[in-house]
C-alpha cells in the first residue's frame, strides 16, 4: 500500500503531515494555538508566484475534544475503503 504522507519536523505551529496533490496543491495537517485554545486544523495549501499558501474558506478546525469521534470515523472509512 502506497503512503503519501510525510512527517514534518515541529515548527512554531507543529505541521503534523503534509500529503502532496496534484499539480500544485497540499493538504496540510496540523496543531494550531488560536487564541488560547488549541485545534487540529486541515487545510488546502496552493502554490502561486508568491510560494505556498493556505486557500481561504478551505479547510477544518477540529477542537481536541472531538478528536475521538474524528479517529472513529477516519478508521471507520479507512476500514470501509480497504475491504475486498
Amino acid at each position: 500500500m502506497k503512503t503519501y504522507l510525510t512527517l514534518m519536523p515541529a515548527r512554531s505551529d507543529t505541521l503534523l503531515a503534509d500529503l502532496p496533490r496534484p499539480p500544485r496543491e497540499r493538504v496540510r495537517i496540523a496543531w494550531q494555538r488560536l487564541g488560547e485554545r488549541d485545534f487540529l486544523t486541515v487545510r488546502l495549501w496552493r502554490h502561486s508566484k508568491n510560494g505556498w499558501r493556505p486557500c481561504p474558506r478551505r479547510g477544518f478546525a477540529f477542537r481536541p475534544d472531538e478528536m475521538a469521534a474524528l479517529a472513529e470515523a477516519v478508521a471507520a472509512a479507512t476500514a470501509a475503503h480497504t475491504r475486498p
